[in-house]
This record gives structure tokens, C-alpha cells and sequence, in this order.
């Protein structure tokens, strides 16, 4: 009977040890499966290569990595939004050059309307190897005249197109620079082709409505300046303005006519632009005001419709 009770409790005493020892080994396997995890994490991490959402287009997935199919559909759809923007980053930090200086603004002229209209991405345009073989000057001028005006770091030129001309390169030009003006708002021409630089003084007379006094501002600061003339340069004008012989004299202006504002631009060269506001045409005052503009070196004024709002901000800009 001994022997029988001593039999059992060997037995009990061999099955109990199995299942610890089971136990353990399941801890242990789970153990090497969690630290085998965070191992790869750590890899990916501390490597020397860059991670994989930049290596998309030029690293193939590994076949290892479809376990984990939900993160491999969110770094895919972070990979697509990375690519897009440094796409887009790249294409407005590219540099396109001419005649070997930087490029940094572009316009296609329609001298009809007396209108610049800009170019956003100068750097994505491939015409301007065939501008350059292009002399400047108004050689051909008329009513069907186009042209393109660069800015660059160094300077600026200006092109004009005869649409007509037998010269290939010159007709392919002249198309391209119509296809822009077609698709993108006119700019003031003579404002657009102004350089800030040059500009010393900006003088405005006017009231900001029609129940305020007027006042008289005279900016001279360089970063008042520069904010002034880009917010000049971004006015959208409509087509057909009004074109009138101009004798060069201020003098002969007679400003006792129902004008909002007036805005004088004075630069280092000795050229004066005098910018005049007036009300809109009749059927559309509430909407609509008048820029008319001459300048010291040009034979003509031009004036243009505009936005009401113009005038507005530039009476907020000019008194800050």
C-alpha cells in the first residue's frame, strides 16, 4: 500500500514539472517574438539609410513587410503626400536662369490692353533658351504687339513680338506669350514693369471714404516700400482701358476733377509715376473705381478698371 501511495505521488511530481516546463518554454517563445519586434523598430530607426516613406520610388517594399499590411497602407499614403510636396517644393525652389543670371519674375506683355500678365512658375517654362536668341527693343510696334518681360537678379528685359513676323522662333514666341495673356488676369503695365528697387518715395493723397478727411502720407521706408509696390503689382485690371495723349508735365493735370486718390512713385533714375483713383464707371460705382496712370517719360496716360477694393487697400497699406 506504500508502495502504491509512493507511486502516485512520483507520478504527480513528474506531470507537475512537465507543465512548468511547457509554460516556460510558451513565456520564452513570446518573449523572442516581442523583443524580435521592437529589434526591427530600433533597425529602422537608428539605420543609416533615410526611412522608407523617401525611399518609395527607388526602394522596392520588402516581401517581409506584408504582415503589416495597415502600416504599409498608411506610409504609402504618407509616401504619395511627402512626394507631392517635395514635388511642389522643388518646383518653386528650382532656379531658371538667363543670359546667366537668376530669374526671378516673368510676364507676357499685351500692348493692346496695355497689360503684363505674370508668369507664377518662371523656373517650369522651357521657352527661355529661345528668348535669349531674341534681341530687345520695339523694333515692330502696333496694336497686335506682344512681347515678355524678365526680372532678374541682375536686371530686367523686355521683348517685343511681332505675331506676324516670318521668323519662327519669334511666331512661336508671340503665340506662347497670347496663350498667357488669354489665361491669366492683366497687370498695370507700366506698375508691373517698374523695379522696387529703384523707388525712393511713395506720396499718397486721399481719404479712405467719402465722409473722412483727406490726408497726406509720404513713405520712405524700405520695407514699407516693398510691401506697397507688390501689392500694386498683384491688381487685376479689366481689358479695354482708356488711352490718351499726355504731354510729360504733372502741371497739366487738372486734378480738380471727382478723384478718390492720388499716388505719386518717385524712383532714382528721375522717373515719376503719377497714379490718379477715381470712381468707378456709373452702372458699376459700388463695384468698380478707376486707375489712371502717366508717368514723366511716357507720351500717354492709361487709365484702367479695377476692383473698389484697391483703393481701399491701398488706403490701408499707405496708413499703416
Amino acid at each position: 500500500m506504500k508502495r502504491k501511495h509512493l507511486l502516485f505521488a512520483l507520478i504527480a511530481v513528474l506531470l507537475l514539472t512537465g507543465c512548468g516546463t511547457n509554460e516556460k518554454a510558451e513565456i520564452s517563445s513570446a518573449s523572442s517574438l516581442i523583443s524580435g519586434e521592437i529589434r526591427d523598430e530600433s533597425h529602422a530607426v537608428n539605420s543609416s539609410q533615410p526611412p522608407a516613406a523617401s525611399q518609395k520610388e527607388s526602394v522596392p517594399v520588402s516581401s517581409s513587410a506584408e504582415s503589416f499590411s495597415v502600416s504599409d497602407e498608411s506610409s504609402a499614403s504618407a509616401d504619395e503626400s511627402a512626394s507631392s510636396s517635395v514635388s511642389e517644393n522643388a518646383q518653386e525652389e528650382a532656379s531658371a536662369t538667363f543670359h546667366g543670371e537668376a530669374v526671378t519674375g516673368l510676364y507676357s506683355l499685351d500692348y493692346k490692353n496695355r497689360t503684363y500678365h505674370s508668369y507664377p512658375y518662371p523656373q517650369t517654362v522651357s521657352f527661355l533658351s529661345d528668348l535669349e536668341k531674341l534681341d530687345t527693343g520695339a523694333s515692330f510696334q502696333s496694336g497686335d504687339m506682344v512681347g515678355f518681360l524678365v526680372f532678374t537678379d541682375a536686371g530686367k528685359y523686355a521683348f517685343y513680338l511681332n505675331p506676324n513676323t516670318d521668323d519662327e522662333n519669334e511666331r512661336v514666341l508671340a503665340e506662347e506669350a497670347s496663350g498667357n495673356n488669354a489665361s491669366v488676369n492683366g497687370k498695370i503695365q507700366w506698375i508691373a514693369y517698374m523695379s522696387t528697387s529703384n523707388i525712393t518715395q511713395i506720396m499718397y493723397t486721399g481719404a479712405k471714404d467719402a465722409y473722412s478727411p483727406t490726408v497726406d502720407i509720404t513713405v520712405t521706408d524700405r520695407e514699407d516700400i516693398e510691401r506697397i509696390s507688390r501689392f500694386l503689382k498683384s491688381v487685376s485690371v479689366e481689358a479695354g482701358p482708356v488711352i490718351s495723349p499726355f504731354s510729360g508735365n504733372f502741371a497739366d493735370i487738372n486734378l480738380a476733377l471727382n478723384y478718390s486718390f492720388s499716388v505719386s512713385i518717385r524712383f532714382s533714375t528721375g522717373v515719376e509715376y503719377l497714379i490718379v483713383g477715381y470712381p468707378g464707371p456709373e452702372e458699376a460705382r459700388a463695384e468698380k473705381c478707376c486707375l489712371s496712370i502717366r508717368s514723366s517719360d511716357m507720351k500717354e496716360a492709361i487709365t484702367y478698371v479695377c476692383s473698389e477694393k484697391t483703393a481701399r487697400e491701398l488706403f490701408r497699406l499707405m496708413n499703416r
